[in-house]
């Protein structure tokens, strides 16, 4: 065998079939209050709890959740089955709080301001130990660097302890 035949066959062997990972829909049932972030989950900007009412979610799902889509496979598949587990929702007020997968999270996190805005997010704020229903919005310290916009978003509850801090940054191209 000469030694581009050889190189060939390296490059370009066969290789075993890969499995592709399925998404695996949750074990646990909806409860009536979902953590979306916070401290729980380990996030770096979210210093408050913030819990989505899975009823609400139930009505967003059906109107706009089985238009989410993604580029990858597993958030795509996690995006289709929200509306299908929350069918199951255990309507029980406060019986337990559910924690979600990676993948449906990763679906649902994109949406956390959306989804204060339509009402359906309490945080609670592990500061003051209290659930608030309305929280404060500000975005500080707005830069201008050429084509680099950046700033800082940071919420707060009733009585200013930071819930959510994050540095933000948009870069324009121009042609």
């Amino acid at each position: 065998m000469n030694i581009l035949s050889r190189l060939k066959s390296l490059l370009f062997r066969k290789i075993g079939a890969t499995s592709n990972p399925k998404y695996a829909a949750p074990a646990l049932e909806c409860s009536s209050l979902i953590l979306l972030c916070g401290p729980s989950y380990g996030d770096q900007h979210y210093k408050g709890s913030f819990l989505l009412d899975a009823v609400a979610l139930k009505e967003w799902a059906i109107a706009v959740g089985r238009g989410v889509t993604s580029a990858q496979s597993l958030h795509y598949a996690a995006g289709a089955f929200i509306p299908q587990w929350l069918e199951k929702t255990s309507y029980q007020q406060d019986s337990y709080v559910t924690l979600l997968d990676k993948y449906t999270r990763g679906v649902l996190m994109s949406y956390v301001l959306d989804f204060y805005q339509k009402g359906l997010i309490r945080v609670y704020c592990h500061e003051c130990h209290e659930h608030h229903d309305s929280i404060v919005i500000n975005v500080n310290e707005e830069e201008h660097h050429g084509p680099l916009t950046e700033w800082t978003d940071e919420w707060l509850c009733c009585n200013g302890h930071v819930l959510h801090k994050e540095d933000q940054e948009i870069r324009w191209i121009y042609s």
